[in-house]
């Protein structure tokens, strides 16, 4: 380097870096009007379009639209086969079983709606069970090991009869067994489980109440009350702690009305009375999601037009929700289940004269519709005015429905019933299906809602984001899919974030590129279960996940490039039979699979942001020396296609960097070091020296007696602004000489000797500039 020619040295200092980096690809859901297309136009001729501004009564136009997806999915045809949300609000999915013409769910461009998974529903079927067993009322209660208890009134006869019944297929396991104690002829009778697993019957008997425990070891009468004082329509309830809590109408001629009393769930002895409420009688009772008592009840005047209310009591029976109107007219309870965060309501609706139709909904704690009216009936059906569907739990997302049907005043009538579970999914699909644009996600993970889409075609997720999935208890957790058909599976652009959530996916045919895994946890990011090249995993980032991919049943041939694999706790690839990782970047330990080090590093990808700070600054993107970075991450330019590995595609604008310039005096002292980094002297007891070094620096010294004030401002703002900076020793006679260096920051002198002559320069000035040194 030369640099004594001139008498002015220059240095270019504070750096404006003017490249830029243009995203090509948008990862998730994005409002970007220019990095998403879709692969049709929408149009009136070809969609159905939703919105909040619309109306269900609409016809689904753009001008038109409809307020909901399911009701968009009923107006799907062969023409108009596909969804196009119009607006970035949220939509509940309770449970949508997709039309067999839907192709496909878009957002709008510019758009970023969310479907909200926050439902529940039952598989309901109304079968056939008993052709003659016309019964004034039915009950039933669950089993320990989850079999039906179903008790019955035969026709004329004086006793009641019980069976049970596979949870499953309503399949005899006890068949009809006649209880030897009479019993009057009414709808008066119910049961419930005891602490220890028996079953609690209580039935009327010459109009007086009379309970007894039935051993579900020998199907005997193990305990028997005796007749009892006049009480009527009889709800015992099992509680926590073994009693069992019985809401009862008592009628003594002054107080008539709905009491409640506890029998002791050892010795089955009968408490005292208390008042809830005069002139009404209960419905229904159950423990409801929080515990608590929930009774629905009526005035019971009349089944032509019941007003229904509810109240909520602990299980001490402290009040938690005072009377509250559920249902003015036509609704006339009979059973009340629960599981989870829901409750199931069994009803009939008052029809004219005795032509009356079973209902069921779902609603959750506070009595809110979450699953609207469902009837599980063929049509209006005449039913005795005393029927009396019964409804029973059974963990979670189980229940059974048993009702009988006659004509009014008929003799034996078909008993028929159905069997709800948790459906299998929040979505099933039944052909080829595409979603594109959205935000996913469970508020509230649902017990028994076993995964979020039930695949019956090929399926595709593009530019979504999939995000803050729980699980529903400890362990426990949704699966993104289930795939029985072994149909095919394309991730492009998604994000899956903050997720528990199963990621099996069973098929040979599975596609994921461009996409970004970040923070999953308990489960892989990707499992899938299948084999050959036909599985392609390329482009994708995987960061901060309990594991990266896992293959199950692979052959070798299926295909994992061009990726960024970075602080998974457990392994970047898993796989059960050895294959070739190529083009990526890798942090975390491969089991089997095999990193082909001829193309791939183990390093650090250098993100822009990890988001450790803020995980809602996450950015994976790449940090490149030309947009300010001290350096260019491995993942640049490294894919196998030339461009940078990992999900973010970038189309780098370059322009040169621009500078601020300080052209001053040389100083006198203008003296070159060459250091030496990390220098060992040993001396042996022999007095044989041994040196070494690590590396070595070049230092340049620059000391100024003395300098005008115009120059000290300039050396001034680089000691202020300067870090790297670019130093010609002659920029006259070598203008394109320069040395790269860094100030070695100390103390810089401000002042001269003499006060009196500041304002003229300063004196005594040094500065230092090192940079590594590799010319040997």
């Amino acid at each position: 380097m030369i640099i004594h020619n001139d008498d002015k040295i220059k240095i270019e200092y504070n750096e404006q870096f003017n490249s830029s980096a243009i995203p090509q690809n948008a990862v998730g859901a994005t409002a970007s009007t220019t990095l998403r297309t879709l692969d049709f136009t929408p149009s009136n001729d070809n969609a159905i379009f939703v919105s909040k501004t619309g109306s269900d009564s609409g016809v689904g136009t753009l001008a038109d639209p409809v307020l909901t997806i399911n009701r968009a999915n009923e107006l799907v045809d062969v023409t108009h086969a596909r969804i196009v949300i119009l607006d970035s609000e949220n939509y509940n999915i309770y449970y949508l079983k997709t039309n067999e013409n839907l192709a496909g769910m878009y957002a709008a461009i510019g758009e970023t709606p969310t479907l909200s998974m926050t439902g529940v529903n039952a598989v309901i079927g109304r079968t056939l069970y008993s052709q003659n067993e016309y019964s004034p009322g039915l009950a039933a209660c669950y089993l320990s090991d989850g079999n039906l208890f179903l008790l019955w009134h035969p026709s004329e006869q004086g006793y009641l009869t019980f069976r049970v019944v596979d949870k499953d297929d309503f399949s005899d396991i006890i068949a009809p067994t006649t209880i030897p104690i009479y019993t009057y002829n009414d709808e008066n009778f119910a049961c419930c489980l005891t602490a220890d697993g028996n079953v609690f019957v209580i039935h009327n008997q010459d109009n007086y109440m009379h309970y007894l425990v039935i051993s579900t070891t020998t199907w005997q009468v193990i305990y028997d009350s005796g007749s009892l004082e006049y009480y009527h329509y009889n709800k015992p309830v099992l509680l926590d702690n073994g009693n069992i809590l019985l809401i009862t109408y008592y009628a003594n001629g002054t107080n008539n009305g709905m009491y409640y009393a506890i029998i002791n769930g050892s010795t089955y002895a009968l408490g005292s009375l208390t008042l809830i409420k005069v002139g009404v009688s209960a419905r229904a009772v159950a423990i409801d999601p929080d515990g608590n008592i929930s009774i629905v009840y009526g005035d019971g005047s009349t089944y032509s037009n019941p007003v229904i209310y509810y109240r909520k009591y602990t299980q001490a029976m402290v009040a938690v929700v005072g009377e509250t109107l559920l249902s003015s007219s036509g609704m006339f309870v009979w059973g009340l289940a629960t599981w989870d965060d829901y409750m199931v309501l069994m009803y009939t609706k008052a029809m004219t004269t005795d032509i009356l139709a079973i209902y069921y909904k779902i609603i959750n704690s506070s009595y809110l519709e979450v699953y609207p009216e469902r009837s599980v009936t063929t049509g209006a059906l005449r039913l005795a005015i005393d029927v009396m569907p019964r409804i029973c739990a059974s963990g979670y997302g189980t229940f059974a429905l048993v009702w009988n049907e006659a004509l009014s005043g008929a003799g034996d009538g078909p008993v028929y019933y159905c069997v709800g579970r948790m459906i299998p999914a929040y979505v099933i699909s039944q052909s080829d299906l595409k979603y594109d644009g959205f935000k996913i996600t469970v508020p509230t993970a649902e017990a028994g809602m076993e995964r979020l889409f039930l695949q019956g075609g090929d399926l595709t997720i593009k530019h979504t984001t999939v995000h803050d999935i729980p699980e529903f208890s400890t362990g426990n957790c949704m699966a993104l899919t289930l795939n029985k058909g072994r149909h095919a599976f394309t991730f492009q652009n998604v994000l899956m974030r903050k997720n528990i959530l199963n990621m099996l996916l069973e098929s040979d045919d599975v596609i994921v590129n461009q996409s970004i895994f970040f923070a999953n946890r308990k489960n892989p990011s990707l499992e899938i279960d299948g084999a050959g090249a036909g599985i392609s995993l390329t482009k994708n980032t995987f960061f901060n996940n309990y594991g990266a991919i896992k293959l199950l049943n692979n052959d070798g041939n299926e295909i994992v490039n061009d990726s960024i694999f970075h602080d998974n706790l457990n392994y970047d690839v898993n796989a059960e039979t050895a294959l070739t990782v190529n083009n990526s970047i890798s942090t975390g330990l491969m089991i089997v699979a095999v990193l082909n080090f001829a193309n791939c590093l183990q390093a650090d990808p250098r993100f822009i942001n990890d988001g450790f700070i803020d995980e809602n600054d996450l950015n994976v993107d790449i940090r490149l020396r030309v947009l300010g970075y001290p350096c260019d991450s491995p993942a640049y330019k490294f894919a196998s296609d030339g461009e940078n590995s990992g999900a973010i595609d970038v189309l780098y604008n370059y322009v040169a960097s621009t500078y601020d310039t300080c052209l001053i005096q040389k100083p006198e002292k203008f003296i070159v070091e060459y250091r030496p980094v990390g220098a060992v002297k040993n001396i042996m007891i022999d007095g044989t020296v041994n040196t070494a070094k690590q590396g070595q620096i070049i230092a340049i010294i620059a000391e100024w007696k003395g300098i005008l004030e115009e120059d000290w401002e300039s050396l001034h703002d680089v000691w202020l602004k300067g870090k790297m900076v670019r130093l010609y020793p002659d920029p006259i006679t070598h203008p394109e000489q320069y040395r790269a260096m860094r100030i070695e920051f100390s103390n810089i002198q401000g002042s001269t000797d003499y006060y009196g002559l500041d304002g003229d320069g300063k004196q005594n000035i040094k500065m230092v500039f090192a940079a590594r040194y590799l010319d040997v």
